[in-house]
């Protein structure tokens, strides 16, 4: 499952970074003429770049955020005390009072 993460992200980075230079492509190569409305080429390449710069950022924070709930959920599951020995009673009580503690 890491595997797949690690190079899903390592593919949506190069996505960002083809992203962005097609954004600054028309720029650095120069035929878009500096000064003159934006030929029809460099309009593409500015809304294309930004669309895949966009996707990729999104998508990349979107799995980080799912890799930190995970990690959240999986601190908390290791935190909750066994409590399996108590009876239904003693069980629901503590985890009232646990319910509360949290807010």
């Amino acid at each position: 499952m890491q595997t797949r993460i690690r190079t899903a992200i390592i593919l949506l980075i190069i996505t960002g970074l083809t992203g962005i230079w097609l954004v600054l492509a028309p720029f650095i190569l120069g035929y878009q003429p500096i000064g003159d409305p934006w030929i029809t080429a460099t309009t593409h390449h500015v809304a294309t770049g930004t669309v895949l710069t966009l996707v990729s950022l999104t998508t990349v924070l979107t799995i980080i955020g799912g890799a930190l709930r995970f990690l959240d959920g999986t601190a908390e599951a290791a935190a909750m005390p066994d409590r399996s020995h108590l009876g239904a009673r003693e069980r629901e009580a503590h985890e009232e009072r646990d319910a509360w503690n949290r807010g």
